[in-house]
C-alpha cells in the first residue's frame, strides 16, 4: 500500500456540546479511543492524533497505541490550526493523509478502507465522504495537497480544499458520516435511538 496516514483531529473546546466532549463515553470507549482505535486498525501506527483543550487528559486515551500526538498550542482560533500542526507532522514519504473527526462514532473500519481502495486506484485525486447533499470528512487528500492547508485560517478546514478543487474530487456515499456529535441533544439522540 501507498504510504498513507491517518490524522485524527480531536483538538477542539467543544463549546457547543458544552464538556470535553472527546471523552464521552459510548459503549464503554471514548469518540477518542473509538476514533484512534478505527484508525489503528487499518494504518497501525501511521496516525496522527491533534489534540489541544485539556490535551495532558486526552493524552491518557491513547496509551497503549502506537501514535503520534501533536499538541495544537492555538486550538481556540480554529479547525484550520489543527490542520496545519497536523500535516506539519506528517513524514516527507506519506502519499497521502486521511483525516478524520473523532465526533463521527458511525463511521466505520470499513467506510474508511472503501476511501483508501477507491484512492489507491485514484492516487491523484482527492476521496471525501458525500452526505446531505455535500461532501466531507473523512476525506483522503494525496500530497500534492498538503501545502494549500497551510493557507486555511480560523475555522476553515478540509472542506475549503475540497470546494478549490472540485474536478479532483470522487465523492463517495457515506451517510454514517453524517452523524455527529456536536452537543448533548446529539449525544442524547445516539444514546437513546441507535446503537454503534
Amino acid at each position: 500500500m501507498k504510504k498513507l496516514h491517518a490524522m485524527v483531529l480531536a483538538a477542539g473546546g467543544s463549546t457547543r456540546f458544552g464538556g470535553i466532549k472527546q471523552l464521552v463515553e459510548l459503549e464503554g470507549k471514548s469518540l477518542l479511543k473509538r476514533a484512534v482505535e478505527t484508525a489503528t486498525r487499518i494504518l497501525d501506527e501511521r496516525v496522527i492524533v491533534v489534540l489541544g483543550l485539556k490535551a495532558q487528559k486526552l493524552k491518557r486515551e491513547l496509551s497503549g497505541f502506537r501514535t503520534t500526538t501533536v499538541i495544537n498550542e492555538h486550538w481556540e482560533y480554529g479547525l484550520s490550526t489543527s490542520l496545519r500542526a497536523g500535516i506539519a507532522a506528517i513524514p516527507g514519504d506519506a502519499a497521502g493523509v486521511l483525516i478524520l473527526f473523532c465526533d463521527q462514532p458511525f463511521v466505520r473500519e470499513q467506510d474508511l478502507r472503501e476511501l483508501i481502495r477507491i484512492w489507491l486506484s485514484n492516487p491523484e485525486s482527492i476521496i471525501a465522504s458525500s452526505y446531505n447533499g455535500t461532501q466531507g470528512v473523512p476525506v483522503l487528500f494525496p500530497r500534492k495537497y498538503f501545502a494549500e492547508f497551510a493557507l486555511l485560517d480560523g475555522d476553515r478546514g478540509a472542506k475549503a480544499v475540497l470546494e478549490r478543487h472540485p474536478g479532483a474530487v470522487i465523492a463517495v456515499p457515506l451517510q454514517a458520516a453524517a452523524r455527529d456529535i456536536d452537543t448533548q441533544s446529539d449525544l442524547l439522540a445516539v444514546l437513546t435511538g441507535q446503537t454503534i
